[in-house]
């Protein structure tokens, strides 16, 4: 089966873009650093899908390598983790 990665599913694009994957019927795997946020998610998603979760800071290489390395593959990334702090464009920010 696909599997989906979501990075910066605890709030904004990610989070609405995981409801929505899961809602179509797709494996995904959300990570977020807000433990309560992700447990959240989760919960929301579980009554309609299978999610398997990672809670991780992607900022941490140590993080990523546990949770990800043991994946064999990822079919599609939305590398959505940040923070939008402010207006400027993105090579000003």
């Amino acid at each position: 089966k696909n599997k989906h990665l979501i990075t910066g599913a605890t709030s904004g694009i990610g989070h609405a873009t995981a409801l929505r994957l899961a809602a179509l019927g797709y494996d995904i795997i959300a990570t977020g650093a807000a433990a309560e946020r992700l447990a959240a998610l989760k919960s929301a998603i579980e009554r309609r899908a299978q999610l398997p979760h990672a809670l991780l800071d992607v900022r941490s290489e140590a993080e990523c390598r546990k949770h990800l390395e043991p994946l064999d593959r990822v079919d599609l990334l939305l590398n959505n983790a940040g923070l939008a702090a402010g207006l400027e464009h993105i090579d000003q920010a």
